[in-house]
């Protein structure tokens, strides 16, 4: 029951002696397993060509084996490259046991969890976390069969309530309870929002005779509650009144009218340099509050500040003049769409670009249930790139032809001052058009269902389609 120190020399020959008795063997072979593990299987072949500097030099685990870890995990099944992959059971040393698949040492793809607490997970798995259909039936009775996203209950399922034999067939945000219906023992069914698991808002009860009661619940913290207190709860009560038949289909038209779930905007919005994005971007921002990021202000915010842990390995590898990692990329992002601020959704500017940064965003559990795809003819976009101009003192962007300096007081002062950027040249163009075209049609493969628009239009006929798009 208590922590035990494994390197502990005394505690090595002590539970040596329990296991082995008199067939003890060597002390270096006690302190290798407790160090370095002890592994019986299959291994990969060694090349014929390759010089071995000692006859005991092994080749990565390759196939087959049985695994004993240093802390005591014992894992059975397929390995490749010196990690689990493929088919596999892993007994944990704290409790518990996973039968399943495995992808580069972790739970990926359909498999069974027993936990030490006594709760069973049965489903699908991503990256080591439960994600996809599955079922959790906890320790006390209670049984979720649903989806699930990055480890937690996120989409439509059924949960029941053992205890209060409920059943509740809703909508999941974040492993929270948020809309749907709720059925009790006695048939009559609630239909409406929820917060922390408690009925919240409009909603409508439809009782067992088809007579309709539609009311709100009010919560109202106690009169002693500490407002700071996030383990506080509301006392809710109901305020509505009975009404008639709500019809033939009673169902359909409550869950239509009460137990609808807003689900935060997941945006990327791709498309060519110069093809759009920032000005549609701007109108999202503004239309629909969803955070706006872009990579390279996130880099550069997260470089100057010096309490970002991630944020200064950035730093020293923009400072090398070198390209910044695309798993450091994201795990900033995924800073950000942790912020308050991206509660109402997150909206990504022209990332992903490659297709290894579309496998760190799906590794990271950054999943865009919107993907906006703008498109433009090469020749107008060099046009944009080359009357593109920039006012040093305010970073406003101006267009020779397109957007020019409104009339003013100081039109000729800014005018005067516009500059071309660095990379607006038709050299540099060049040069980015042809990048981006080499990986665009993996990006669009891997989002499918993306919503491709024609960005070669009025901006304003263009927000409109991205608009109903978004409200779809």
């Amino acid at each position: 029951e208590e922590e035990v120190d494994f390197q502990d020399e005394e505690w090595q020959a002590t539970a040596t002696e329990e296991i082995f008795g008199e067939k003890m063997p060597h002390k270096f072979t006690v302190a290798r397993i407790t160090k370095l593990g002890l592994y019986d299987g299959a291994r990969a072949p060694r090349p014929a060509e390759t010089e071995i500097p000692f006859d005991a030099m092994v080749t990565a685990k390759s196939g087959y084996g049985v695994n004993l870890a240093p802390r005591g995990d014992v894992y059975v099944g397929n390995w490749v490259e010196n990690e689990r992959s493929g088919c596999g059971a892993m007994l944990y040393s704290r409790g518990g046991c996973y039968v399943g698949d495995w992808l580069k040492g972790k739970r990926h793809g359909k498999g069974k969890m027993a936990y030490a607490d006594g709760s069973v997970y049965e489903g699908m798995w991503a990256y080591g976390k439960r994600h996809g259909k599955g079922t959790l039936t906890y320790a006390n009775g209670d049984r979720y069969v649903g989806a699930f996203f990055a480890g937690v209950k996120e989409g439509k399922g059924v949960y029941r309530a053992t205890s209060a034999e409920t059943k509740f067939e809703a909508d999941f945000l974040a492993g929270n309870l948020v809309a749907g219906k709720a059925t009790a023992a006695d048939g009559s069914v609630y239909y409406g929002t929820f917060q922390k698991g408690a009925a919240d808002g409009k909603g409508a009860f439809l009782l067992k005779n088809g007579v309709v009661a539609e009311g709100v619940f009010s919560g109202e913290l106690p009169e002693d509650a500490d407002p700071d207190d996030e383990e506080v709860k509301p006392v809710y009560t109901w305020q509505g009144k009975a009404v008639k038949s709500a019809g033939s289909d009673p169902d359909g038209v409550l869950l239509d009218k009460y137990a609808k779930a807003k689900k935060p905007l997941k945006i990327i919005i791709s498309g060519p340099p110069a093809g759009g994005k920032g000005t549609q971007c701007e109108m999202i921002k503004d239309k629909f509050g969803c955070h706006h990021i872009s990579t390279g202000d996130m880099l550069r915010a997260a470089a100057a500040d010096e309490e970002n842990e991630v944020g200064q390995k950035v730093k020293e590898v923009m400072e090398a003049g070198e390209l910044v990692p695309d798993d450091l990329i994201c795990e900033l992002l995924k800073q950000e769409v942790e912020k308050p601020e991206a509660a109402n959704g997150w909206l990504l500017d022209g990332f992903p670009r490659t297709p290894g940064q579309v496998q760190a965003l799906e590794t990271m559990f950054l999943v865009p249930n919107k993907v906006i795809i703008l498109e433009v003819p090469d020749d107008v976009l060099l046009a944009r790139v080359l009357g593109r101009r920039m006012d040093p003192e305010t970073g406003q962007i101006y267009h020779v032809d397109l957007n020019p300096v409104p009339e003013g007081e100081d039109k000729e002062a800014i005018e005067a001052r516009l500059i071309t950027r660095e990379d607006d040249t038709e050299e540099k163009f060049t040069k980015r058009i042809a990048a981006y075209k080499e990986n665009s049609q993996a990006v669009r493969d891997a989002y499918g269902d993306a919503k491709v628009l024609d960005g070669n239009r009025a901006p304003d006929d263009i927000s409109a389609d991205i608009s109903l798009y978004l409200q779809a």
